[in-house]
């Protein structure tokens, strides 16, 4: 997920900005539901996951808020050892104790396809469910986490970020959240606030944070660490805070986890574009997200470096000097303007053919028959960053090669990529446009789970928020514009038939156009198709 906030200092009009871009996959009918909630004394609107009794991302009169996972280190596995004649024993603490043991029982579908009872038996040690037992080895693991039995406290904390007036109450509220998430604020006084939320367990020194921890009780979690020393900032310096999910601060750890950052993150692309703005509104926000969500992201890094080698070399291949005109002339998108399923910038193809190559050739060709197991790792954050330090020549803890190694796996890969090319589609670029990839709002969830009808309708692909908030905090309130794809959540009937509006956003979403954000009572009735009043008496 991502977010901007923008303070008085940076935005155009003096007042505070917000955007909103919570990334929960592609779906129909839609994860998020949008609603507003009016009532005496509260107002807000904005949009939440189904069946959250609260708004995770929107505003009230008073602030603007949103949300994104903060990826914290709040789970470890800790390996129990288990008593040689009774594998339902571990030891703990100098004694040998039983495992809490639940039986459940669950109705499930037989081979014949008839319902069957089956018994699960569950076990559970003082760090948490068992998840995996090896007799043979005499171990088991359990697995810990820092806000479990908190759950519904982490609940309230969102409803009282729903009703928080300013600041402090906003902070309060985020210093009760327990789970990971990074949580962002914004108010009609012009202050912006960030809090990496979430209870930071406080570890044993000697364990290493990437293996189980011993479960004999010597090296268990020393209590949690204060909120306050939690990465936050509240009204920085240079007027904004942006996040892709990225390192909360230079200096935080999160252990095993540690590869969902690194240094080519997406997140630079909304920092670049702060970066080259004096100040920002509403529309600007949308044109750094729209620059984000289509970026060939490798290009930030390794794209000046590749220009580089490619110019020093130029006078030993005579495609060189075009091919680095191309590239610089490049604005670094996977987009397609003219809509006629082709990307517009042929040069693209070269540099997705040169990053595959050189990828594979620093990591596919030396991991061999593990590489499939790792490509999701050492094709993203954490890899793209470690092969840019080798090219690039950076120190590294790692000397692989010599800057001339490296120098060559570039050049070599240039060769390749253009080789290709040329035999397939010609010397020209504008020939090797390549068909724009697509997506679509899918019946399959975040996590795999088939839930929904989906949808047929494909859509150019974007690296984006599954829904978008552009709110700007004025002295009267929120206005700003958002869009909430694929359309209205509602009922599906058994026969299918589904409302008009099922996806009548999904376009609007391709197109990058968005609706208004209806808050106040006026807004919503001169907007409104229909309205209900109900009556109630006793």
């Amino acid at each position: 997920s991502n977010a901007m906030i923008v303070g008085e200092d940076k935005s155009k009009t003096g007042n505070a900005l917000l955007f909103s871009g919570p990334q929960v996959g592609f779906v129909a009918p839609g994860f998020l539901y949008e609603v507003g909630l009016h009532a005496p004394g509260f107002d807000m609107e904005g949009s939440g996951f189904i069946g959250y009794p609260f708004i995770m991302f929107g505003a009230n009169k008073h602030i603007a808020l949103t949300a994104t996972a903060g990826y914290g280190n709040v789970t470890d596995i800790f390996e129990e050892k288990l008593h040689p004649n009774d594998p339902t024993q571990y030891f703990y603490k100098g004694e040998w104790r039983e495992m809490e043991k639940r039986t459940e029982t669950f109705t499930v579908r037989g081979e014949d396809g008839k319902p069957e009872q089956v018994e699960t038996v569950f076990y559970r040690t003082v760090h948490g469910p068992v998840i995996s037992i090896d007799e043979e080895r005499g171990v088991a693991y359990s697995k810990s986490w820092s806000f479990r039995g908190t759950e519904a406290q982490s609940m309230q904390a969102y409803m009282k970020a729903n009703w928080a007036k300013n600041l402090k109450e906003f902070e309060e509220a985020a210093s009760e959240y327990t789970m990971s998430l990074n949580w962002y604020y914004a108010d009609k006084r012009g202050n912006i606030a960030y809090y990496h939320a979430g209870k930071q367990p406080v570890r044993n020194e000697e364990i290493d944070e990437r293996l189980p921890t011993p479960g004999t009780g010597e090296y268990d979690w020393q209590g949690f660490q204060p909120f306050e020393q939690n990465p936050q900032a509240v009204n920085p310096d240079n007027g904004y805070v942006v996040n892709w999910n990225n390192k909360p601060s230079q200096e935080w750890r999160n252990g095993e986890r540690s590869f969902y950052w690194g240094k080519d993150n997406r997140v630079q692309q909304f920092i670049n574009g702060m970066e080259e703005r004096e100040k920002v509104d509403l529309e600007d926000l949308n044109e750094i997200n729209y620059t984000a969500s289509f970026a060939q992201l490798r290009t930030h890094y390794f794209k000046p470096l590749l220009i580089e080698v490619l110019k020093e070399n130029q006078s030993d291949n005579e495609s060189y000097p075009y091919l680095i005109k191309q590239l610089e002339q490049w604005n670094n998108l996977k987009e397609d303007k003219n809509k006629d399923g082709l990307y517009d910038a042929g040069v693209a193809a070269f540099f997705d053919k040169w990053w595959s190559i050189t990828h594979d050739e620093l990591f596919a060709q030396p991991l061999g028959s593990v590489s499939n197991l790792t490509q999701e790792i050492t094709d993203h954050r954490y890899g793209a960053t470690l092969a840019y330090k080798i090219l690039a020549g950076e120190e590294t803890n790692y000397p692989w090669m010599s800057k001339e190694e490296a120098e060559q796996i570039i050049i070599n890969s240039a060769d390749q990529a253009l080789a290709e090319l040329h035999e397939e589609k010609g010397t020209k670029a504008e020939n090797w446009r390549m068909p724009i990839d697509t997506m679509t709002f899918g019946e399959t969830s975040l996590i795999g789970v088939q839930h929904g009808y989906g949808s047929d309708t494909p859509i150019i692909e974007m690296n984006r928020g599954s829904e978008n908030h552009y709110l700007e905090m004025t002295p009267s309130g929120p206005k700003g514009f958002n869009i909430t794809p694929p359309g209205q959540v509602g009922f599906i009937h058994k026969d299918g038939t589904v409302s008009e509006h099922y996806e009548d956003q999904v376009q609007m979403f391709a197109n990058w156009e968005f609706k208004p954000f209806l808050f106040d009572r006026k807004e919503v009735r001169e907007a409104a198709v229909s309205i209900t009043d109900l009556n109630v008496s006793e």
